[in-house]
């Protein structure tokens, strides 16, 4: 489960049972490296690449300004047909098609399951999907693939998720 937010949230299931590492600390994806040219760079994690603020600076980039918007008027923009705008969020759902690829060669995955409130989004889900397409075209062997899915709960999915956890971890009815 992959959290699109301020930050980008996690979560590894393994044989029905949230991996929560021996740290526990597994799934917290904010934190990968996306740019091995600088690594100590805090603007060069995967939240910072991919969060809102990675959202509004692709956003920004492609339109040449410094102006503020909302993940709401950003959609809104493209599906008005601003073309900056769609490529910023096509190269956006790049990024994120990129780490998920990561995510599956490192663990696998059977579903990778999107959540987050711009998970509400269809286009970017399509422009994530056409990119994760795209990857598994390239590679030069033969891989599985994993299917895209989003969140039942959409933007709720990691508090839901969070609870559920909790609960688990403490036996609680």
């Amino acid at each position: 489960v992959v959290i699109l937010g301020t930050g980008i949230g996690g979560c590894l299931v393994k044989d029905h049972q949230v991996h929560i590492g021996k740290h526990y600390s597994a799934g917290e994806f904010s934190s990968i490296k996306t740019d091995y040219h600088d690594p100590y760079a805090k603007t060069t994690t995967w939240s910072k690449r991919t969060g809102i603020a990675g959202l509004l600076l692709h956003v920004q980039e492609h339109l040449q300004t410094q102006q503020s918007f909302t993940g709401i008027e950003i959609f809104e923009m493209a599906k008005q047909g601003n073309l900056a705008v769609h490529d910023a969020l096509n190269e956006f759902a790049q990024e994120i098609a990129i780490q998920l690829w990561n995510i599956h060669t490192i663990f696998d995955c059977e579903k990778i399951a999107i959540g987050g409130g711009i998970s509400a989004q269809p286009l970017l889900l399509d422009l994530i999907q056409k990119h994760v397409d795209d990857i598994f075209d390239h590679i030069e062997y033969d891989a599985p693939r994993f299917e895209l899915v989003v969140c039942q709960y959409r933007n709720d999915a990691n508090l839901i998720g969070a609870l559920y956890q909790h609960m688990q971890r403490y036996n609680v009815k």
